[in-house]
């Protein structure tokens, strides 16, 4: 499996299969459901997304091989479940990796992108940045209003549409962008309303995949610390809390902690790679953590 979306509404989980197909599964019943194949490699497909009317799937794939010299081309598509129809939105000259559809609006995609090396080997880490777009293709462009030496990625909406949050770096614009380049890191937040920024914060010490609690008072991270699942208290300034030692290797796309936030903000979900199975390669642990009580 690679990348996916869960619909809590039908109990479908959409997911790439490593054979290419697009497919979803039942989580009651077990059931699978192949519903379209891409060709091409799967690591070189998007994320998923699901829109909040439950029609479309929202996918973006590149067909040009790694091998081939120059940036990749990658589509972003909408994938309609009643006709099984699909159609293409955009395509851009960098690679598509996130997409997420709004809670609230069918017609709000957002996506993320990264720029790539000719030798498509590596990514301009200062060039990840967060864009949007409508289901026909007609509208979009930035989201936020991101600085030239600032990469954001690892974007999500608030539960009520309002906002999206990010984590991101800020490098030293006198040189190339590169991990040493970073000089701060950020958590921030961009109104779905106008597009701009509502707020960030910024910080010395790295973040890794964040969440915001419900009540928007709380930043749960998995580098709190040194690889700690943990919360971040939003107060000046900043409160770190380690909680728990994830043991993660953090090491490819499946082994990445990506800790959320149960709804009421009292338990946080998150896998990790190393804990019980003594960092057995593929495999991956599931664990809830559960407040005592909020900080």
């Amino acid at each position: 499996m690679h990348g996916g979306w869960f619909d809590p509404k039908s109990n479908w989980h959409y997911f790439w299969r490593k054979s290419g197909w697009l497919s979803r599964a039942n989580i009651a019943t077990g059931q699978v459901e192949d519903l379209r194949h891409e060709a091409g490699n799967v690591f070189q497909k998007s994320m998923i997304g699901l829109t909040c009317d439950g029609r479309h799937v929202i996918y973006a794939v590149s067909a040009d091989e790694d091998k081939q010299p120059g940036p990749p081309i990658f589509t972003l598509y909408r994938l309609d479940l009643r006709t099984r129809e699909r159609h293409q939105i955009l395509a851009a000259g960098f690679r598509i990796s996130h997409v997420q559809c709004s809670p609230t609006d069918p017609d709000f995609i957002l996506y993320n992108w990264e720029c790539m090396t000719a030798a498509r080997k590596d990514y301009v880490p200062v060039m990840m940045r967060m864009w949007w777009c409508n289901l026909a293709g007609t509208a979009g462009g930035p989201f936020g209003n991101q600085r030239c030496n600032e990469g954001r990625t690892h974007e999500f909406f608030s539960a009520d549409g309002r906002f999206v949050g990010y984590h991101g770096a800020l490098h030293d614009p006198a040189g190339p962008p590169t991990d040493e380049s970073v000089r701060a890191f950020t958590f921030g937040w961009v109104s779905t309303s106008n597009g701009r920024d509502w707020r960030q914060l910024v910080f010395d010490k790295p973040m890794g995949h964040s969440q915001l609690s419900s009540d928007g008072k709380l930043i749960v991270c998995d580098k709190c610390g040194d690889h700690h699942v943990g919360l971040i208290v939003d107060e000046d300034p900043p409160r770190y809390l380690p909680l728990y030692a994830h043991g993660s290797s953090l090491v490819g796309q499946h082994t990445h902690p990506h800790p959320q936030f149960r709804p009421d903000s009292r338990q946080i979900v998150f896998s990790t790679d190393r804990a019980l199975l003594g960092g057995k390669e593929g495999c991956s642990d599931v664990y809830l953590l559960s407040l005592r009580e909020r900080p």
